[in-house]
């Protein structure tokens, strides 16, 4: 039996007018029929219009929703049953095994769109506090870690780590090295000013005469440096007991290091000479086997002004006369504090040289070793 369509016409609110077709699932059973929103000319069968507004609702069309409406409707109703996630997880996916995903990320990196959704993203995270949720939560199931070490990994591998190290550890990075020095030695000055002790301060003119005696009384100093190398240092103790603490491994690790355990000592420092075992050479056995001494270069009530002679000097055999570890002693030049208020001074700083006529013989036969 062929079925019959059935129409039903109406005024929309906009004027225009509509026609709904109806037919039934199966003849005759207009319960299940489906309708259909139509614009055609065909005449309205008179005889079923009471049984169509039984049954027929007007259609009333929707206002138009924007592009941007309509896509956060989908959205919603896409996050809401979970096909949201699995679309972006199914797309990276495609993505990834194509290229395209390396391809956008090295172009965004180039073009700055990186970042800038980055600082976007990690705002807005921070405003609505998914940012410090989601960072309890990782550290709580070991996620946090678990990162970290995989990253740590990667970039140790491949050379990154040390980058950052650089880029970001003030220890590490001249600039930022020389910025904190730089503030460090203006408030300094100024308390030195503030409170009468400006004979304390020297200007640049005045280390350079510094080094110019030095160098005038102790002529041998500048060649002994150059052939057999040594080691320069600043003590406020005695010489005889502080000029080979440097080959000792001294001191305690930091109540923050990773080696740290309560209770017990541990050396921090790494002698730049060894034995080929790896032992410290003792200063019994520097003096009687290699032929140590140590001279005073400089002296002052002053830490500032020592420890600014001690860089100077230290800069200039390491990077104008251009010594290579081994000749020298150090590994990098003013590392030690220079800028440390104290209402008066207690004690007189020491400059001193370290050297042995041995040295370099002695690192050639091997009888002692360089630590890099």
């Amino acid at each position: 039996m062929k079925r019959k369509n059935f129409y039903k016409e109406f005024e929309c609110p906009d004027g225009s007018i509509k026609r709904i077709r109806i037919w039934p699932e199966i003849d005759n059973d207009y319960n299940n029929a489906k309708k259909v929103p139509i614009i055609d000319n065909e005449d309205d069968n008179n005889e079923l219009d009471a049984f169509f507004d039984s049954i027929v609702e007007p259609y009333i069309p929707k206002e138009e929703e924007t592009q941007k409406e309509r896509q956060a409707r989908y959205n919603a109703k896409y996050k809401e049953n979970g096909k949201q996630k699995e679309w972006i997880a199914r797309n990276n996916a495609k993505r990834k095994a194509n290229g395209k995903q390396k391809e956008d990320t090295i172009k965004y990196k180039e073009n700055g769109k990186q970042k800038e959704w980055s600082v976007r993203n990690n705002a807005k995270r921070k405003a609505n506090g998914k940012q410090k949720e989601a960072t309890a939560k990782n550290k709580e199931n070991g996620k946090t870690k678990e990162k970290n070490d995989r990253n740590n990994a990667k970039y140790k591998e491949n050379g990154k780590q040390k980058e950052w190290n650089d880029r970001k550890n003030a220890k590490n990075n001249a600039k930022n090295s020389a910025k904190k020095k730089q503030k460090l030695k203006e408030e300094f000055y100024e308390y030195l000013r503030q409170h009468d002790r400006g004979e304390e301060i020297l200007t640049d003119d005045k280390y350079e005469e510094i080094i110019k005696t030095i160098h005038e009384e102790h002529p041998e100093f500048d060649s002994t440096m150059r052939d057999d190398g040594g080691y320069l240092g600043l003590t406020r103790q005695a010489l005889k007991d502080e000029y080979l603490r440097w080959l000792s491994t001294r001191g305690r690790w930091m109540k923050n290091s990773s080696n740290y355990t309560r209770g017990q000592t541990y050396s921090k420092n790494r002698p730049t000479l060894t034995y080929p075992d790896g032992s410290h050479v003792t200063q019994k056995e520097a003096e009687e086997q290699f032929g140590f001494y140590g001279v005073v270069l400089f002296e002052t009530p002053y830490l500032e002004q020592a420890a600014t002679v001690e860089e100077m000097l230290q800069r200039h055999y390491q990077f104008e006369v251009g010594l290579a570890l081994g000749k020298r002693l150090w590994r990098h030049p003013g590392m030690g504090s220079k800028y440390v208020l104290k209402q008066e001074p207690e004690r007189i700083y020491k400059v001193f040289h370290t050297s042995s006529v041995y040295l370099q013989e002695a690192i050639k036969k091997g009888e002692l070793v360089v630590q890099k």
